[in-house]
C-alpha cells in the first residue's frame, strides 16, 4: 500500500501529545518510530482482513494507546476493548480522551480477562510476554472466540515464563499463519 496523506495527518496528531522522540523519515515526515511500527501493524491488518470500520476490536497489552488511536483515526471500529493492568488502562484512557478519538472504549483489567467475542484481536508483544496460565485464559476467553487476530511475537514467555512457543500457537489457533 502506498503512503496516504491521512497517514501523515494521523501520525502528526498522535505525536502532538507528550514529548516522543521523533526522527525524519524522508520523504514522509518527522515522526516517532513507535508510531511507524503501529502504522505497519495497521497496514498489515488491513491488507489481511480489510477495513476495520464497524468491527469490535480487542487489544491485549495496550501501551499508551497509540495503536488504538491510529486505528480509531483511520477507520471507525464499532468498539475497542483494552486489556491491561490498571495504571496502563488509566494512561490509555487519558491519551485517547486527550486526542478526542471517537468510538466506544472498554477498559478491562488484563490480569483477569473476561470472556469476550470480538471481530479482531490484536497484541503487540504482550501476549507473548505472559505466563502460560494467563496465555491460556486469553486463548479460551478471547483469542479463540475471534475470527481474526494479529499477534506480534517474541519468545520471552516461552523462554523465561514457561509459556507457549510460536509452534504451540500455530497448532492451537485454527488457520493461523506466520
Amino acid at each position: 500500500r502506498s503512503w496516504l496523506e491521512d497517514f501523515t495527518k494521523v501520525l502528526l496528531h498522535i505525536d502532538s501529545l507528550g514529548k516522543p522522540r521523533k526522527y525524519r523519515f524522508a520523504p514522509y515526515g518527522t515522526f516517532s518510530p513507535t508510531l511507524l511500527r503501529y502504522l505497519k501493524v495497521y497496514v498489515e491488518i488491513e491488507s489481511q482482513f480489510g477495513s476495520l470500520t464497524d468491527l469490535d476490536v480487542v487489544e491485549i497489552g495496550i501501551g499508551f494507546g497509540g495503536q488504538s488511536s491510529l486505528i480509531g483515526m483511520l477507520d471507525k471500529p464499532a468498539s475497542y476493548t483494552f486489556y491491561d493492568i490498571p495504571p496502563v488502562l488509566e494512561l490509555t484512557q487519558r491519551f485517547v480522551s486527550e486526542l478526542n478519538i471517537p468510538g466506544e472504549f472498554k477498559y478491562i483489567d488484563g490480569r483477569n480477562p473476561i470472556e469476550l467475542n470480538a471481530d479482531l484481536v490484536i497484541s503487540n508483544y504482550a501476549f507473548s510476554e505472559l505466563s502460560l496460565d494467563l496465555q491460556n485464559e486469553y486463548l479460551s476467553k478471547v483469542i479463540l472466540k475471534s475470527p481474526r487476530g494479529y499477534i506480534t511475537w517474541n519468545s520471552l514467555s516461552a523462554e523465561q515464563l514457561g509459556g507457549h512457543s510460536l509452534a504451540d500457537l500455530v497448532r492451537l489457533i485454527p488457520n493461523s499463519q506466520l
